[in-house]
């Protein structure tokens, strides 16, 4: 019930909202909090939620302010990953300059790990070509041709990235097609066998969260020529150490290797029709295990479902049908 979930997140800031002290002022973006202090992380996960309702409801300008204070509470440790996601709503919303500007090298966001991230390496050249596409279009030229020097940073993170281009490629339903199919053998893409887990989990975080940005026409052609650059600088000899200077460092990224997929997805888990009524409730299992409650009835319209039902230990099998001869049938 997603519904009564934002609810309850929308009661809960109001109640975190209340007991804030008169000098705490997050409008000013200095307030600092310690996610190691238990009492704080209330106001850290509540936060976290109601940017995802946000997000999942299209309200894209709101998930980022929501965002932004939130990583305004702790900026150099970021302890909730919203970097990870950031810069998506940055772009849902046309915040081109502030996505920009994070991703600068001056930046200690993070403890100056943007320039690192997978993310931040493919949003940078989408966000400043839909700049120029933009000013094109306002101009009155038309969108046109992505730049030269925008092409090029994106085939810096295609070379240091190459799980993202072809997750996205995948993502996007044009793997298959023409010039595709052909890119996405080549050695740039295919010889991807130096990325460690914490970067292979932060590359499909990120393909999970930003497919939709790449399926625009003018994306999925600037990524084009930025996999067909990157396959001719591969050809050159420009590895992934030298195209990525620091792309993707291990280190670095650890801080994110505990990230759930499903905290930065749209996709709603919701149970199967045939899911047994009503909440489960956890004093129902020890009573059925223990023989002191009647347990939960077993009511499946599949009898598959049935069956594996009547393994769970809170289920109350019902007890074999006996025939009982009467009383006058017994032999005194």
């Amino acid at each position: 019930d997603h519904a009564g979930a934002d609810d309850l997140v929308a009661r809960a800031l109001l109640v975190l909202e209340s007991a804030w002290s008169c000098g705490f002022t997050p409008s000013t973006g200095t307030c600092r909090l310690d996610y190691d202090v238990e009492e704080n992380r209330s106001l850290f996960l509540a936060l976290f939620r109601a940017m995802q309702s946000a997000g999942r409801r299209g309200c894209h300008r709101a998930a980022l302010e929501l965002s932004k204070f939130l990583l305004s509470l702790s900026p150099a440790r970021d302890p909730l990953g919203v970097l990870l996601c950031i810069d998506y709503y940055a772009l849902r919303c046309e915040q081109f300059d502030f996505l920009v500007e994070l991703t600068t090298s001056e930046s200690q966001v993070g403890g100056g790990v943007a320039t690192a991230l997978p993310n931040f390496a493919y949003s940078r050249p989408l966000a400043l070509a839909s700049v120029r596409r933009n000013a094109s279009i306002a101009a009155g030229e038309g969108g046109g041709a992505a730049a030269p020097e925008h092409v090029d940073l994106l085939a810096r993170a295609v070379i240091a990235f190459p799980s993202v281009a072809a997750g996205l490629a995948q993502a996007t339903g044009v793997a298959t097609q023409g010039q595709w199919a052909t890119l996405l053998t080549d050695p740039v893409i295919s010889d991807d066998t130096a990325a460690h887990e914490t970067l292979k989990h932060l590359c499909a975080i990120y393909v999970e969260r930003s497919q939709l940005l790449w399926k625009a026409p003018h994306a999925s052609a600037l990524l084009l020529e930025a996999i067909r650059k990157a396959a001719q600088l591969y050809a050159e000899g420009h590895n992934r150490e030298t195209a990525g200077g620091g792309l993707g460092d291990e280190e670095r990224l650890a801080l994110y290797r505990h990230a759930q997929l499903s905290d930065y997805s749209d996709t709603l888990i919701t149970l199967p029709p045939d899911a047994p009524p009503g909440p489960f409730d956890h004093q129902q299992g020890p009573a059925a295990m223990g023989g002191g409650g009647a347990g939960v009835p077993l009511e499946a319209d599949n009898p598959l479902m049935l069956f594996l039902q009547s393994f769970l230990p809170w289920t109350a099998n019902p007890a074999p049908h006996q025939d009982f001869p009467d009383d006058d049938d017994w032999d005194m």
